[in-house]
């Protein structure tokens, strides 16, 4: 018999026995046309089903009923005592009604000390909404890892393969990120659907042991994914539209636990099969995404050449770092540049302490192995956004600097060797080393420097 059959039978809603099969109560076979064929053990077993679920048994110990593993007495008279503490608490908390009326009480009277307070009784749980809460995280994970992994593959291919550099100004970097998010969702858009035709699931939902297919067992075409990822993206994420967002998965939720079917679930079922551990799987495609995204993102801040640096090269290099480092990246009269013979265009910037330092190339052949800067009283205890740019710039043209801590890093490492007055200072990073010499001057607070960074 067909599903409508069954409803007339055992006054449950189609929804109620898609639930009870899901959960693997009830397993219909299928007709050679891949629909359900009902049978009278079937309908006698959903009979005893909303016999129990009306006793309150949860649906773990239906299983257990089901295998033999509990007799029907023992869990009748687990339910009985569990309805006897129910009784009490709610014979409690009558009684504290009935004598705040009693005692006339008003909100500006009313006292936990006025009232008898019997010992609270935890609230009884509602196991089949907690089941279709656990299904529904289920599910949202899985579209937040499908999601991530869509973003993750445009950030290979746009930092990774055709070689973009992620901006370097806060208000640029924050749009780019936006704008990923949304390509992202626009690629889910296309690759999901593929996903649900050809193999009945996606990347996400296999880790949460989710399938999707028809009414007859078999899987969706690539217009009916397509269709149900479009009304997914629309009513289930609204289009990723801030506090949207959060409306639209408030009303899906409400609309899973009450048994509803959503809009992008009309010609389709999600199917969740038994997984060990999904959530711990789900966390670590996640985590391994987000770990590849800062990754690929770090590499993007790569210096733009790398290798064996010409001067003009490392020029190149210094120049993009300095303008990382400046107040105000878009406006070009914050930081100093250098022309392709290595020499600095201006001898000053508008807001800035600090001259131009004299640079100095050490080279062998046409490859730079390392620079002399020097800088004629500039103010102690600091160090020059030059400095910084060039040590960038040679420990950037090296994969090491990946590994080191980030480029951003070594100017709290650099300053934590400074001190008031004049010493000798050095270190390393990503392969670079560096000495430093500040000798203070005529001038109180004023000092001559030099920084030698050199590749190894």
């Amino acid at each position: 018999m067909d599903i409508r059959i069954v409803e007339e039978k055992t006054g449950l809603t189609r929804a109620s026995i898609r639930f009870y099969e899901k959960e693997g109560l009830v397993s219909p076979r299928r007709r050679e046309n891949g629909y359900r064929d009902y049978s009278d053990d079937d309908v006698r077993t959903l009979h005893k089903i909303r016999l129990l679920r009306e006793l309150g048994i949860p649906l773990d110990q239906l299983r257990q009923l089901q295998t033999g593993e509990q007799p029907l007495e023992a869990v009748l008279r687990e339910q009985e005592t569990l309805l006897q503490e129910e009784q009490q608490a709610w014979e409690g908390r009558r009684h504290r009604i009935a004598e705040a009326l009693r005692l006339r009480l008003t909100w500006e009277s009313l006292s936990p000390d006025i009232l008898d307070t019997p010992p609270d009784i935890p609230a009884v749980e509602d196991r089949e909404e907690a089941a279709g809460s656990r299904r529904l995280f289920l599910r949202l994970t899985a579209r937040v890892i499908d999601l991530t992994v869509c973003i993750l593959l445009l950030m290979f291919l746009l930092y990774g393969v055709a070689g973009h550099r992620f901006p370097r100004d806060t208000v640029t970097a924050v749009l780019e990120l936006l704008a990923l998010r949304y390509a992202g969702l626009l690629a889910l858009l296309f690759l999901e659907p593929a996903s649900l035709a050809r193999f009945g699931t996606t990347p996400g939902k296999a880790l949460c042991g989710i399938h999707v297919e028809k009414d007859n067992g078999t899987t969706l075409s690539y217009r009916e994914a397509f269709k149900r990822t479009f009304l997914v993206i629309r009513y289930g994420l609204a289009y990723l539209m801030p506090v949207w967002d959060i409306v639209f998965l408030w009303t899906s939720y409400r609309e899973v636990l009450s048994g509803k079917t959503t809009a992008w679930e009309g010609t389709s079922e999600e199917n969740t099969v038994p997984v060990r551990h999904p959530y711990g799987k789900a966390a670590a495609v996640l985590l391994l995404a987000v770990l590849a995204a800062l990754f690929l993102v770090r590499a993007s801040l790569l210096a733009r050449h790398q290798g064996a640096l010409t001067i003009a090269e490392l020029a190149d290099n210094a120049n993009d770092y300095a303008r990382w480092l400046s107040p105000d990246p878009s406006d070009p009269d914050t930081w100093l540049r250098l022309d392709e013979t290595g020499r600095y265009e201006k001898t000053r910037v508008k807001g800035s302490p600090f001259p131009a330092p004299a640079v100095t190339f050490l080279t062998s052949g046409s490859r730079v192995t390392g620079v002399i800067l020097t800088w004629e009283n500039i103010p102690d205890g600091q160090i020059p956004p030059e400095g910084q740019a060039f040590v960038y710039a040679l420990a950037g043209a090296s994969p090491r600097a990946l590994l080191n801590g980030g480029l951003r890093s070594l100017a709290v490492r650099l300053s934590a060797h400074l001190r008031v007055g004049g010493h000798t200072f050095s270190g390393q990073f990503a392969g670079v080393s560096w000495e430093g010499v500040w000798e203070p001057t005529d001038t109180l607070g004023m000092v001559n420097a030099s920084l030698t960074a050199v590749l190894p």
